[in-house]
């Protein structure tokens, strides 16, 4: 079926980009297809297939050598590879993989001022208005409310949690101040860190 898709189906594209894992037999199919159709082929490297393998068979299984050698192979029959894994392939694998840099689209930005006020206006009731001595969440985890706790002990003397004012003018957040138009970053505010692993 991966086959099909490859040489049939799927239009002739300038570059094959597949990523690895999964190795078997993705890789074989995606070098065939493209110099069938010739197209670049690139890998990107988020693992190696062979050390998954390895979690379950054992390091010294013969199928994890094989599935490393045939990992060595692959790897150096591409035209190119994302930097992820660059100096763990040149160093240990003998692989001069040239990098390719992926992007995001170019909508995709930085968050304006305004965008971030808005966001931190939208979720203060979510992270700000103390319900006895506890927060107020919508989404909450065992591990969320330990550190939850942990933050509120070490910096309830930092933060007025407490956001709203008297003064309608005014228009706080944790992080963020507006006075009429004006937007301003607060000098104390906390660090806000957001993780992912796909844009």
């Amino acid at each position: 079926m991966l086959l099909w898709f490859l040489f049939v189906k799927v239009p002739a594209p300038d570059t094959f980009l597949v990523q690895n894992p999964p190795s078997v037999p993705t890789l074989i199919a995606v070098k065939w297809a493209s110099s069938w159709r010739l197209a670049a082929f690139v890998v990107d490297w988020h693992n190696f297939g062979y050390t998954l393998l390895a979690l379950s068979l054992g390091r010294n299984n013969m199928f994890v050598s094989l599935y490393r050698w045939y990992g060595l192979i692959m790897g150096k029959m591409a035209t190119g590879s994302l930097k992820a894994m660059q100096h763990e392939l040149d160093q240990n694998w003998g692989v001069r993989a040239q990098v390719l840099y992926d992007q995001p689209p170019e909508f995709f930005h930085p968050a304006l001022l305004e965008e971030r006020h808005e966001l931190f206006c939208r979720v203060k009731n979510d992270l700000c208005h103390p319900i006895s001595r506890g927060i107020s969440l919508k989404y909450k985890s065992p591990c969320f409310d330990f550190l939850l706790s942990f933050s509120i002990r070490s910096d309830v003397k930092s933060f007025n949690l407490n956001l709203e004012l008297e003064n309608q003018e005014l228009n706080e957040t944790l992080f963020t101040t507006k006075i009429y138009t004006d937007i301003s970053l607060k000098q104390n505010r906390p660090a806000l860190v957001l993780s992912s692993t796909s844009w």
